[in-house]
Order: C-alpha cells, then sequence, then structure tokens
C-alpha cells in the first residue's frame, strides 16, 4: 500500500511539471519578452544538439530574427549557452562590431532554469556546407553529391578567393577581438541571403569558442576540422592564438578540392551515396595507408598530425583529391585506378585548371594554416594580407538596418567620471595622434542615455556614434567609471 502510495504521488508530481513545463513551452513558442523588445516566434528552422531554431519577429520593428531555443537542463548545454553569451558580450567591446561576417546577436537570455534563447540577426542563405554541398556536413552524406556552384570553385579562383576572404575577415576580427571560435565548420558558416543575391558570409555558433583574455580554454573543439582538441592559453597563448588556423586551412582545402578533408570511405559512413563525391577520399586520407584508414574516426588525430608536420605532404595531397575531382568534372564518372595524378590518362593537363594547386600563393597560405608548429602558422589576426588574398579590391561596406544596440554591463565603477562637454572632431592627422581608450563600451541602458566605460589610466578618446550623426571623437576622462555623453541616444561604440 505504502508503495502504491509513493507511486500515486510521484505520479502526480511528475504530471505536474509536465503541465507546467508544456505551459512554459507554448508560452516559449509564441511571444519572448526580452530586455529590448519582444520576439513573436514563427515557424521552426531546425534543430541541434542543444535546441531549436525557429524563425521569429521582432515586434517593434517587425524585423525578422532568428530565435535559438537551448535546453540548458544538462550541464553541457548550460556551458555551451553561458559561453556563447559571455562572447557576445566581449564582442562587443572590440572595434568594429558589429562586423559584417560575424552573425549579430541581438539577446542572449536566460529564460528559466531550463531554457535559454539566443535572438541573432537570420542568415537565409543557407550554410556554406549547402552551398558546395547537397546533403553533406560534418555530420555525415545523405547524398554525397558536389553542388554546381561547389564544381565551379574548384576552378574559378576569383570565386572561391571572394568567397574565402569573406570567411578571413571573419576570423581575422575574432583574432584581433581575442576570440577563438574552436568549431569552425562550412556547417557554422551561414550565407545572409542566397549567393547569387549577393549573401555575405557569416559566422555562427560561439558555444565553444574562448575569450584568450580569460585564460581558460574552455570546452573540446570540433573533431574534424580542428588540429587539437583543447590548448592551455595559460601556458600556450600563441597556441591558443592560431587555434583556428587549421579549420581555415581544412576549408580553403575543402573549396580548392571539392571534398571534405575527412572522407574516408570504406571505414565510416561518409560518401558512400550515389553521386560526384562517392568513395572520395578528402586530403587528411588520400595519402594515408590502409592502416591508418582503417582506424575511421577515432584515428583521425594521427592523418592531421602527419600533413601538419609534413610527413605527407599537403601539395601532394591536394593533387591526388583534385586530380579525381577534375576527372569526374570532365568524364562524368570515378577515375578507376589508384593514383589520379601518376596513373591517368589525361589528368596532368586537367591539373592545370586547379587554382589551389598551380597558386604558389594560395598553397603557401594552405600551408601556413596547417602547420604543426604554432610559430610557423598564419597570423590569424592578418589573414586578409596574404599574398594570395593581398590583390583583391577592397570589400564595400555592408549597410545593415538600424537596430537596438546593446553593450553588457562592465566591473563596478571605482570613481565617478565628470561629465566631459563634446568635443569638436579633429581632423584626420590630429586624430592619429590623440590617445584612445582602451577597451570602450556603451553600459547598458535605456537607448536614451549614452554612459561610456574605458579601461585607460589616463584621459584618452574614443569614437562614438550618436543615432542620426556622424562619428565623432570624443574625450573622456581617467578611471572605470561611466562617463554621460549629453544629447547622445542610440549611441554605438566605434573604437577601441
Amino acid at each position: 500500500m505504502m508503495r502504491r502510495g509513493f507511486s500515486a504521488a510521484a505520479l502526480l508530481v511528475a504530471a505536474s511539471a509536465i503541465r507546467q513545463n508544456l505551459e512554459n513551452a507554448q508560452a516559449t513558442r509564441d511571444v519572448i519578452r526580452g530586455e529590448y523588445g519582444s520576439y513573436e516566434l514563427g515557424r521552426k528552422l531546425g534543430s541541434g544538439a542543444y535546441g531549436v531554431v525557429y524563425l521569429a519577429t521582432e515586434r517593434d520593428s517587425g524585423r525578422r530574427v532568428v530565435a535559438k531555443i537551448i535546453d540548458i537542463a544538462t550541464p553541457e548545454s548550460q556551458f555551451s549557452f553561458h559561453t556563447e553569451r559571455h562572447v557576445w558580450q566581449h564582442m562587443q567591446s572590440c572595434a568594429g562590431y558589429p562586423h559584417p561576417n560575424i552573425i549579430r546577436h541581438f539577446e542572449v537570455l536566460k529564460l528559466s532554469s531550463r531554457q535559454g534563447v539566443v535572438i541573432m540577426e537570420l542568415a537565409s542563405g543557407g550554410a556554406l556546407s549547402d552551398l558546395l554541398y547537397d546533403g553533406v556536413s560534418a555530420e555525415g552524406a545523405l547524398r554525397g553529391k558536389r553542388t554546381a556552384e561547389g564544381d565551379a570553385l574548384i576552378t574559378d579562383e576569383r570565386a572561391a578567393k571572394e568567397i574565402f576572404s569573406q570567411l578571413a575577415a571573419g576570423v581575422q576580427w575574432l583574432a584581433q577581438c581575442g576570440v577563438s571560435h574552436k568549431d569552425l565548420k562550412p556547417d557554422n558558416v551561414m550565407l545572409s541571403r542566397p549567393l547569387s543575391e549577393g549573401g555575405v558570409l557569416k559566422i555562427i555558433d560561439f558555444g565553444l569558442a574562448m575569450v584568450l583574455q580569460d585564460m581558460d580554454p574552455g570546452s573540446d573543439a570540433n573533431m574534424y576540422y580542428n588540429l587539437a582538441s583543447k590548448v592551455d592559453v595559460r601556458s600556450n597563448p600563441v597556441g591558443a592564438r592560431t587555434f583556428d588556423d587549421f579549420a581555415v586551412g581544412m576549408m580553403l582545402a575543402e573549396i580548392g578540392t571539392g571534398v571534405p578533408p575527412f572522407f574516408n570511405p570504406d571505414y565510416d559512413y561518409f560518401s558512400e551515396k550515389e553521386g560526384n563525391l562517392q568513395k572520395e577520399k578528402g586530403i587528411l586520407y588520400i595519402l594515408q595507408d590502409r592502416k591508418a584508414c582503417a582506424k575511421g574516426d577515432a584515428g583521425i588525430w594521427f592523418p592531421k598530425r602527419d600533413l601538419a608536420t609534413g610527413k605527407i605532404a599537403v601539395k601532394a595531397a591536394v593533387k591526388e583529391v583534385v586530380g579525381r575531382s577534375l576527372y569526374y568534372l570532365q568524364n562524368h564518372r570515378h577515375f578507376a585506378y589508384a593514383s589520379a595524378v601518376e596513373n591517368g590518362i589525361g589528368n596532368t593537363q586537367l591539373l592545370r585548371s586547379s587554382w589551389l594547386y598551380n597558386s604558389e600563393s594560395a598553397m603557401a597560405l594552405l600551408q601556413s594554416l596547417l602547420q604543426w608548429r604554432e610559430e610557423q602558422r598564419a597570423d590569424p589576426r592578418a589573414l586578409l594580407s596574404s599574398a594570395w588574398l593581398a590583390d583583391l579590391p577592397a570589400a564595400p561596406a555592408v549597410h545593415e538596418p538600424e537596430v537596438h544596440s546593446h553593450v553588457p554591463a562592465g566591473p563596478p565603477a571605482t570613481e565617478r567620471l565628470t561629465t566631459a562637454a563634446p568635443e569638436p572632431e579633429p581632423e584626420t592627422e590630429a586624430a592619429q595622434e590623440v590617445t584612445m581608450c582602451k577597451m570602450p563600451y556603451k553600459e547598458r541602458g535605456p537607448p536614451s542615455v549614452c554612459k561610456v566605460k574605458h579601461f585607460s589610466h589616463e584621459d584618452c578618446w574614443v569614437q562614438i556614434r550618436c543615432r542620426g550623426s556622424s562619428p565623432k571623437l570624443m574625450q573622456m576622462a581617467q578611471s572605470f567609471g561611466a562617463q554621460d555623453v549629453p544629447g547622445c541616444y542610440n549611441c554605438e561604440v566605434l573604437s577601441r
């Protein structure tokens, strides 16, 4: 009897909890009331490891946004949510925020003890993996087909350079901001709209990222695209800064060869489907022996090490993979020989159309990204200065509609700053001589109030844009407190 009574009580408690969760879930699906606006949820766009993504509408402006509802009931998902929120807060203090090649966050809210939500700009053009392939991602291959755009990028150097330069620009800005993404892959690079309509690449998903100044390596990185799963920023600051290099190199190779680098047919579930990727190997496995290939996912670190240390030459691996891709493009059938380069009739001629194989500057960039030793890797803070990308014309400014901008509260003020009257905007020559404030940012508050904080121990200058006006240099007094900017609303801090 006691056992039956306990079970009945437990069932009642469970039923009540389920009912409450359903009510909360329904409320969440309808409207999310954030600190800076309310968002009405629409159709479901997809789901991931920790939550569900919805199309949403910001009620005040009518702007379409994305709401990622995250289940934070487990330690892993909670850590991912808090990491994304912390990185978003940190990025807002960096010069050039929001960057056109980084997804823009509007709010990151904890709705309850079990749910969080990330409100961000809508990128409706699909992922980079969708541009390159049909049904292929880092999780597997559903159909194993490269798209027409993916085919064209193997031989069209200009188009490949324009796409990769946007990825490089985003990674460079993150590095200058002191952020390592740690989960870069084509699935985590979205297009603002279809490429044919002028879509711009946007790096998304900062749930595994680390802020270098925290001196905390955070969680493990993704398995396929990074050379290591973790690096201790305290003992290896250079390795932490260049952590994303290997992933960036993998994507450069992927764009130039047309095959995901980790494809290893017969020993895992990748590229078994019919299509132009069937049975194709990526650069990590193309020159590995049978024993190394047979280890599959569990042994993927060894092919990465061999490529990074030069045991297997990067150019030789690229030559084999792109040779097979070019053969399929011309003959519409897969290469039948062990070596696409040495045994294939006509493949030497085909290889002349591969920009990645023939361009010395592209190959040099790829090799510098895949280096084993940190000090020999490309500096991610200067990717756009590489010889291969240096001849690209400057990208046009991306003008986005005005949106609410919010910056996290900083450290407690140690003393109150005196209010400084707005200074006349100096000429360009004078602006270059002034002392700019260290890491200035707008203190969280209503749009009608503009309070700016900074971390300089002396009087300094900060560049601020008020709504409806051009950017101006404003003088800030010494200390860490917040300083009012009179007559300025909806302000945005532009300089660091």
